[in-house]
């Protein structure tokens, strides 16, 4: 979520390049799903479509289905709108909006006592016997889909342990998961995995940017009509955004959740999110094509941009705000 693995590149990364041509100041946060535009007083604004090139912008996604996809790097980027980590870095607290404490640049590296609690409430490691528990928050979401059909609900630790039996046992996964022995439900909100031996990356993989840390709801998986939970139709989450339409190998779009649970702080005062109405994900194959419309203002941000592009574009589109690192761009 990366949301990462860079894999599941997720909503815990704070953007490094960041470039905008447009009179208003635009900041973003640790995803996309928390960028706003904000008036000359700095306050945020509601409303209006984002609209950006992500970490594998090039790509379309192979499946909609993290469970089960042959290429989980690809998918995680696009189930990161409409379906969330555990856990997730605290940027409140410790980013560029709290006291700067980690730069939350890389989400395969996020220390623990970074990360605050996101569909999840808390998390303990027992030694003995090697264990993992996970307690969720209460009142968590789904949205629901009409399509399966499902009705909004609230997310139960059943279904966390479905998503995770049904994950690490998957011909494409199982072998990266060998060091997980079981995931059993404790209580409604809490379940618990068994390790059959130690794997240093448990955090990653686990709490907030492998796909095991983003529950799959069972009606979804276990959709058979419209293709089933491949099916971008057939997609439900708890995420701040819902996916709602998809076009091959063009763009990508999520409506806002008007039932979302979360929020975030912004000079003192707490807002729900996400901020925007819409966002849409482009789908450029081509650099060159990208970077054509980055310099026109089609692309509102790119998180991937080359170090020689981002030279190129200081000299070509200076109105282009850039943040130096990871290489990110946005217009607006």
């Amino acid at each position: 979520m990366g949301l990462g693995l860079s894999f599941l590149m997720v909503a815990v990364t704070v953007p490094s390049l960041l470039l905008t041509s447009c009179t208003s100041k635009t900041t973003t946060s640790t995803s996309a799903v928390t960028t706003t535009t904000t008036a000359a007083a700095n306050t945020p604004v509601y409303g209006a479509t984002m609209t950006m090139l992500n970490d594998l912008g090039s790509e379309d996604p192979p499946s909609w289905d993290i469970g089960t996809s042959e290429n989980g790097g690809v998918t995680s980027v696009y189930i990161n709108p409409y379906l969330e980590p555990f856990f997730n870095g605290d940027i409140d607290t410790y980013g560029p909006r709290g006291n700067g404490a980690f730069s939350f640049l890389f989400p395969q590296y996020l220390p623990t006592q970074f990360l605050h609690g996101n569909i999840a409430q808390s998390w303990s490691f027992q030694q003995s016997p090697l264990s993992l528990t996970i307690t969720l928050k209460q009142g968590i979401m789904w949205t629901g889909n009409a399509n399966i059909p499902m009705a909004a609900r609230e997310l139960t630790a059943a279904d966390c342990v479905f998503a995770e039996i049904r994950q690490f046992q998957a011909p494409s996964m199982a072998a990266y998961f060998t060091w997980i022995q079981d995931c059993v439900v404790v209580d409604n909100y809490t379940f618990k995995y068994d390790f059959a031996s130690y794997n240093s990356q448990w955090q990653f993989f686990l709490l907030y940017g492998g796909g095991l840390a983003f529950p799959f709801a069972p009606e979804s998986a276990n959709a058979t009509g419209n293709g089933g939970s491949a099916n971008w139709k057939n997609a439900v989450g708890t995420g701040p955004f819902m996916l709602t339409d998809f076009v091959d190998g063009a763009s990508c779009t999520f409506t806002k959740n008007p039932n979302y649970w979360g929020k975030t702080t912004i000079n003192g005062k707490v807002y729900n999110t996400p901020f925007i109405d819409k966002l849409v994900y482009l789908i450029i194959p081509d650099p060159s094509t990208q970077l054509a419309a980055i310099q026109t203002g089609k692309v509102d941000l790119y998180t991937q941009e080359s170090l020689t592009n981002s030279s190129t574009l200081k000299q070509q589109s200076p109105d282009l705000i850039q943040k130096n690192g990871r290489p990110i761009i946005s217009m607006s």
